[in-house]
Formats: C-alpha cells, structure tokens, sequence
C-alpha cells in the first residue's frame, strides 16, 4: 500500500482519533475525508486525507468541500433558532402566520414547532418526486403546502428527510426577505469564515469533491423510506454531483472543520467568535426534548429536539446534554455543550448504511474518549 499522508493537525490528547482516521484509510474505506474537532471554538483537530475525485487523481486539499446529504439540517435548524430568537416566528403559532399558502389541506393550525422536531406529517412529497423536481424552490415549497399532512401532526414523529431544509427555509425566506442560502451567508458563514454552503456558488465548484457510493439497499415501494426519498434515490447518487443540484439551496456543501464551527455556535451559547447569534436560552432549546417516538424511516424510537437527535438509548453518548445529526453516506457531527466540545466527520466515499457506519463509529469512540479524559 502506498504511503497515506494525513494532512492538518492534531492535538497529543487526542492521538487515538488521528489513529482511527488514519486506519479508515489503511482498511481502504475511504476516497477523500476530513475529522476536525473543537472545544469552546478552538480547534484541537483539523485533518484531512485522500482525495477530491473518484480517479485519484485529486488530492484532498484543506478547502475542499463535499455534499453533506442530511447533515445540511444542521445549518438549516440554526437558522431556524436564529428567526425563532429574534422574535420573527414563535414555535406555538402556526406555519400558516408566517407562510400563509401552508393552511391548505387541514394545516391552517399546524404549529412551527412540529417543523423543527419531525412530527408535522409533511414528511414527504406526494405524489414522490425525483431529483430534477427540486431544483427550483418555488415549485418544492408551492408542492409542500398544497400537500396534506400524512398523519394528524404532532401525533407522532417521523423523518422529514427532503422535506425539513424547504419548510424551515422557507420559514426563513418569509420573515427575512431573503432565501435560505443568502440569510446563511450574511448572517452566519461570513461572520465566522465557515466554508460551508447552502447551495454551491460557481467559485466554489473547483473545491468540490466527487462523491462515490456503495450498493444501496432496495426500498419497497409501499414502505416510508420509499414515501419519504425513494424515488429521489433510485438512480443512485450521481445526480449529486449535476449542476442543477449543486444550485439547490436545500443542499449543503462543506468539510469537518467547517461543520464544527455550526455547532460550536450551539455548544457555546449562541455566540462564536465575537459574534451573538442567538440568546443562550434559545441555544439550550436545541437539545430540549421535543419528541421521542418511533420514527418509520429509521425503524428506531428517536429522541427529538428541536432540530437535532439527541443522546438517548438507541444514540447512546456518555453526555447527557449531547446532541447530534448526520448524513447520508456517513456524515455527522456531535455537539457537547457541557464540555463546550463538537466533532464532525466528513467523508467523500458514501456508505449506504442509514445510520452511520464502521467509519464514523471508531472516530466517534475516540473523540468521546479524549473528551472525556479532559474533564477527569
């Protein structure tokens, strides 16, 4: 095998994490990724390996970014504290207040809150879209609130999977004038120089990695995985690299080390860097329960906050406050606020597995341990 050079830094503390990265790559697991890690907003990790294409002829460079799948909620959901802190919305009102056309079908009192937390109903499209379906915004949204619910809301909670990034953002769009990937770029990624994006700008596609997957598990078309994105998912993930879909501002772009500046804007209180993006109180709601039901797209009872998972027997994180969310294809990042810590992996090479992988797993176990061995 040849030589893996693993670029960036890592603290002496947290040896066991560089180790673990550096062995994903030597068991062949991985095209280009990237582990980073922070504690109150200073990083103690910041690697990066492999390479941006599926030839290998790219290397990984320190400003690549790659599609994060589901892990873009993270971005979306801090945007969606950020309208709720300065009073723009409230989570008991209805949707309908704010975006009037979402009252059709039975909605007209459906709260914000359940948008947040998983239990609106409006999980999916119907009929099912593909891919080209969501490339203009208006079209999605205009879809979601012509649609009804699929279950009486707040009844239970299942996985808005392409559903969440257009109902908060248009949330977002309607009570700031400005779409979903503007407010993210004015009011957050600038302020805290975050290379992360909620839809890909042209100067920014020569940074982007190419994404490869492995087989994806087949969906029966009766199931809720199916409802929720099987038709998007039928063809695969190449769509994910069309131009048409880098553009959709529904869809986030970025690495470890800019996923982990998102959280640490949580794990701090609502302020990085100088900068008050929210009140502390409204920090703390990110990993306030909300709902803990079976969730149909996971087959799994899931633990909800508001706009996250949160650590719970079936997520189990030695932290009792610890949130988190991930991403098709093995994203993640994990946010402490007790210890003010967050960690994020981010890799190019896409495992199907919907829960995270082997990958993921042994970096996550490392992290926890050097965490935990500060506090000691």
């Amino acid at each position: 095998m040849s030589e893996i050079r693993i670029n960036g830094f890592c603290d002496e503390r947290f040896a066991s994490v560089r180790a673990a990265f550096e062995k994903n790559f030597r068991l062949d697991l991985e095209l280009g990724a990237t582990f980073a890690l922070a504690i109150e907003g200073e990083f103690v990790i910041d690697l990066w390996a492999g390479h941006a294409d599926v030839d290998r002829s790219r290397p990984w460079q320190e400003d690549t970014v790659v599609g994060v799948a589901s892990s873009a909620k993270i971005p979306v959901a801090l945007c969606g504290l950020m309208i709720l802190d300065r009073g723009l919305i409230e989570l008991d009102a209805p949707v309908a207040k704010y975006w009037p056309e979402f009252a059709a079908a039975g909605k007209a009192n459906l709260p914000v809150r359940y948008l947040f937390c998983h239990a609106s109903g409006v999980a999916g499209f119907d009929p099912p879209v593909n891919w080209r379906d969501l490339a203009d915004w208006d079209v999605a949204v205009s879809r979601l609130a012509a649609q009804a619910p699929w279950w009486e809301p707040g009844t239970a909670s299942g996985y808005h999977g392409f559903t969440f990034n257009f109902l908060i953002g248009e949330l977002v769009r309607r009570t700031t004038g400005l779409s979903l990937g503007s407010f993210w770029r004015q009011e957050v990624a600038d302020k805290i120089d975050a290379d992360f994006y909620l839809g890909l700008p042209e100067s920014k596609v020569h940074c982007l990695a190419e994404t490869e997957s492995g087989t994806m598990r087949a969906l029966n078309e009766d199931s809720y995985s199916y409802r929720v994105g099987g038709l998007l998912m039928a063809d695969g993930t190449g769509f994910m690299n069309d131009p048409r879909w880098l553009k959709s501002e529904a869809n986030g772009y970025g690495n470890a080390k800019s996923m982990v500046k998102l959280g640490s804007i949580l794990t701090n209180g609502g302020s990085l860097y100088g900068h008050e993006f929210m009140s502390k109180e409204t920090a703390r709601l990110a990993y306030q329960e909300q709902m803990y039901t079976y969730d149909p797209y996971f087959d799994s009872p899931v633990r909800y906050g508001l706009g996250f998972g949160l650590a719970s027997k079936e997520f189990p994180l030695p932290f009792p406050n610890s949130f988190h969310w991930g991403g098709f294809g093995g994203s993640t990042v994990v946010m402490e606020p007790d210890s003010k810590s967050c960690w994020s992996y981010v890799p190019s090479n896409l495992d199907p597995a919907l829960a995270g992988d082997a990958r993921g797993r042994r970096l996550s176990r490392a992290a926890i341990a050097g965490v935990q061995a500060l506090g000691d």
